[in-house]
């Protein structure tokens, strides 16, 4: 019998987190004068003022990347349908790769051509609202609120907060968990992966689980890790996603200083951390190369990994139940999620999409009427239980939880962190993607075995402290 803990109450502990900070961070903050064209007034709101006349269609365009297999069909086709019909407008898509968001968004309003609403990640959105390619939404909350603005987790306002005024409305909760394969766990009789799992535990399953051509596991003194077939953990070596992991180990968050003078990821901690992950690929070879994954990403045909069985257990984004529900995944129904070990110290990051209205907007009255019906229940709901993404309202987070009861455990790895833990990226400022591309570069080379974390640290370091000190306040 495979053992669980009893899942943690959502409502208590994420009722907690919205307080007065959560009010401050949302109320109206005047913009100066001939900074910008003011938002509405209640009453103009409320007359429908700088709306389109009565009868006529306003055709409304939309930047996103959701038109991925995972999201477009189930879950935002109908939602779109839904705010079409009950709106009484029209939207045209710009579709667009999600890694490309910010940069062609940019272009798009530099070259007249701006659409009304966009899309952005927490690690983009503040370089974006500093470059004034966004309009503030403080006005418009405080004349006609989406919802009850201490509704939205308190780490998601601050994501999408720049210079103390909100430009992007918080949609969604983007948590990650530990996602495990029970069928392989049954196949080697072994409990399943729970909170109460420590780094020691994960890593001596991941050494039963990771299995070679010849069906050796790694624990084998003749285990062959070029013939891997079946990898014991695989996590993703990204700076966003890998900080939740490298604080559990290291017990240390803080990536820079409070004050963003200086880069703090040379302390011995947390470069402990950075080898004990790159030792799991390089030294136990319980996690694929980066050869090894690009080669199953390969055979996968555009199906996550994990869906295949290759992985037994996998760290990844809230938004791959979704993408297991597909079409072509072979593990069906066998697969439960659970958060990460535990360690030193738990954290929560916090992220996801952010719905800003864009500057130049033809139709700012109409795109606001459109966020807004992205928080109400009705979509918050069909979000969630469609399998796109974890509402960011504290009261609808429990529609996360697929329809299908798919993966059991959703509230105890993605929603129950949060609620304890949830954190903010104090460093996620305009300038953080070049220092994260820096970071990354120097790092690279230690997922291939080629370098320690201890010479890439020293190396990166340096570099990021001098443009971090040129950086614009």
């Amino acid at each position: 019998m495979k053992h669980r803990i009893t899942r943690r109450g959502l409502l208590g502990g994420m009722g907690a987190m919205a307080g007065a900070a959560v009010l401050a961070a949302c109320a109206a903050t005047p913009a100066p004068a001939g900074e910008q064209e003011p938002a509405p007034t209640a009453e103009a709101v409320a007359e429908g003022a700088g709306a389109a006349p009565a009868g006529e269609v306003v055709e409304l365009t939309f930047q996103h990347f959701f038109q991925s297999p995972e999201l477009w069909e189930t879950a935002f086709v109908p939602i779109f349908a839904h705010i079409e019909e009950t709106l009484g407008v029209k939207i045209d898509h710009i579709p667009t790769p999600y890694g490309e968001m910010s940069t062609k968004l940019l272009t798009l309003v530099a070259g007249g051509t701006p659409p009304d609403l966009t899309s952005l990640g927490n690690t983009v959105l503040t370089d974006v609202a500093k470059r004034g390619a966004l309009l503030p939404l403080d006005d418009r909350i405080a004349a006609d609120p989406p919802c009850p603005m201490e509704d939205i987790m308190p780490s998601r306002i601050v994501d999408n907060t720049w210079d103390g005024k909100l430009y992007g409305m918080p949609i969604d909760q983007g948590s990650d968990g530990l996602y495990y394969n029970t069928a392989i766990f049954d196949a080697a009789g072994l409990d399943y992966p729970n909170p109460d799992w420590t780094w020691d535990q994960l890593v001596e399953t991941a050494l039963a689980l990771t299995v070679d051509e010849a069906g050796r596991p790694a624990t084998d003194p003749g285990f062959d890790p070029t013939t891997t077939k079946q990898w014991g953990f695989q996590f993703d070596t990204s700076l966003h996603r890998m900080h939740n992991l490298v604080t559990s180990l290291s017990g240390n968050e803080a990536w820079f200083d409070k004050d963003i003078t200086v880069c703090q990821m040379d302390s011995p901690e947390i470069v402990e951390a950075l080898q004990y992950l790159i030792d799991l690929r390089c030294v136990h070879h319980v996690a694929p190369t980066t050869e090894q994954a690009a080669g199953v990403e390969g055979l996968a045909g555009g199906i996550f990994p994990f869906g295949l069985g290759y992985f037994a257990m996998q760290f990844a984004w809230v938004g791959m139940t979704s993408a297991l529900k597909l079409e072509g995944v072979k593990i069906g129904t066998d697969w439960d999620v659970t958060t990460y070990p535990k360690g030193k110290k738990a954290v929560a990051s916090s992220s996801g999409q952010g719905f800003p209205i864009v500057k130049d907007s033809k139709h700012p009255d109409e795109a606001w009427a459109v966020i807004k019906e992205f928080m109400t229940e009705n979509v918050m709901k069909m979000l969630g239980q469609n399998g796109a993404w974890m509402p960011a309202r504290i009261s609808m987070a429990r529609y996360g939880q697929p329809a299908d009861g798919v993966p059991e455990h959703y509230s105890e790895a993605f929603i129950d962190p949060v609620s304890e833990y949830g954190f903010s990226k104090w460093w996620y400022v305009p300038g953080w993607s070049e220092w994260d591309q820096t970071i990354t570069n120097e790092v690279d080379p230690c997922w291939l075995c080629q370098r320690s974390a201890k010479e890439a640290v020293d190396t990166f370091v340096p570099i990021v402290n001098e443009m971090v000190e040129k950086r614009e306040r």
